[in-house]
């Protein structure tokens, strides 16, 4: 629910200034681009304590409008992620830190005067490193990196000829790491305990864009 409130403010703002926006759109949303952007992520795990951190992402893409739709693909990288510990027994307990992310996506939507709206999907990958606690003394730790899914929306606006600003919420599902990080767990943790380990991150951002078009 913060995740949506935030992206509604950020619709709200950008799409208060139509008649500015459209002056800056010389060709359109099509070509390529690459940019930055930074903002926060929030971790969603079962039976865990959840911390959320600051995330700076780089992303590349090539997009094409057709009358006002577009279509397009990007690809990003992230440092930075969510921090998790999970208790899964009364002696056990594991700490699950992510370094890195990238995804590839695809994204489509409409622009309405020099305002691009869009939803995006598509895979991902986190670097994750897992320590096991015994009685709060780690007995093992394993690195691995984790495939996963990634679904959003967000919405741009041109506020220079060739410069775009973006405000988006991606959420992140590694449903894979309970398996993934299964050789790193004393066999004596039940297998309820390795599903609470599966878990979502969100992410939202705002970001800059260079846009060759």
């Amino acid at each position: 629910m913060k995740s949506l409130g935030m992206m509604a403010c950020a619709l709200g703002i950008l799409a208060a200034q139509p008649a500015a926006a459209q002056s800056l759109v010389p060709g359109g949303w099509s070509g390529p681009y690459w940019g930055l952007s930074a903002g926060g992520v929030w971790a969603d795990t079962k039976h865990a304590a959840k911390f959320s951190d600051l995330t700076i992402s780089g992303h590349i893409g090539y997009g094409v409008q057709v009358a006002s739709l577009y279509v397009g693909a990007e690809a990003d990288g992230t440092w930075g992620g969510m921090s998790s510990t999970s208790y899964l027994s009364p002696l056990y307990s594991s700490t699950i830190d992510a370094d890195w992310s990238a995804s590839a996506r695809g994204r489509a939507g409409i622009t309405a005067a020099g305002v691009l709206f869009y939803a995006t999907a598509g895979v991902a990958w986190s670097g994750q490193t897992m320590a096991v606690h015994a009685l709060g003394h780690e007995v093992s730790s394993s690195s691995k990196i984790v495939p996963g899914l990634v679904y959003g929306a967000g919405v741009e606006m041109k506020v220079l000829p060739f410069v775009s600003a973006r405000v988006e919420a991606l959420h992140y599902d590694y449903t894979a790491q309970g398996r993934s990080f299964a050789d790193a767990l004393p066999a004596s943790v039940s297998a309820t305990a390795r599903k609470g380990l599966d878990l979502d991150e969100t992410v939202v951002r705002a970001g800059v864009s260079l846009r060759f078009n």
